[in-house]
This record gives C-alpha cells, structure tokens and sequence, in this order.
C-alpha cells in the first residue's frame, strides 16, 4: 500500500510551518511531504488554496485533509482528532478558508 502523500504550499509560512509540526509529530514516517509542485507535474487538475492529502488513492483538501492526517497521527493526537471529528466539516472548511485566505497577513510570508 502506497504511504499518504501530504502536498503543501511551499511558499506558505503556516505551510512550512505544520509540516515541519506534523514531521515531528510522525515518528513512524506515515506521510510523504511534498510541495505543490509535485502534484501540479502530475495532474492538469486545479486544486484550491488548500493543503491536499492523498490518502489510498483519493484526494482530500481543507478541513477533511486536516481530519485525516490528525487521524492518521499517533500518540496524543487522537484527542485533537476526537475532538476536530465532532465539528460538521462544512465549518472544519470554512474556518480552513479563513485561516488560508488570511495567511499571510496573519504568518510572515517567505
């Protein structure tokens, strides 16, 4: 079975940021982590201003991304997970836009 595949925005600080969070975090190196670049040399798709997971072949992006790797995440993390899990995920995406609309006024921009 193919590793999930985490694609990020690599001019993105936040972006930058989690990774190098979730690398720490993903002892058992669960996920690759590759910037944006490498999926947009494999499809001819438009993804949204969003972190991407491909997880058994399927492709998810905004809150539901985020739900699957904090779910894919061991120790601790599954209490962020239960937690994130009881939020409908139409306001888990509306609050990703948010964050991900104001970024970089909010995190210093590489």
């Amino acid at each position: 079975m193919e590793k999930p595949v985490i694609y990020y925005d690599g001019d993105c600080s936040l972006c930058n940021h989690a990774i190098i969070i979730i690398s720490k975090i993903d002892k058992k190196n669960v996920f690759r982590l590759l910037p944006f670049s490498h999926l947009l040399n494999k499809t001819n798709s438009k993804y949204p201003d969003s972190i991407i997971l491909k997880l058994n072949d399927i492709y998810y992006s905004e809150g539901e991304a985020v739900l699957k790797i904090v779910n894919e995440l061991e120790g601790v993390w599954w209490v962020l997970g239960f937690g994130l899990n009881l939020i409908p995920l139409f306001i888990l995406d509306r609050l990703y836009r948010i964050v991900s609309t104001h970024r970089n006024k909010w995190i210093n921009t590489r």
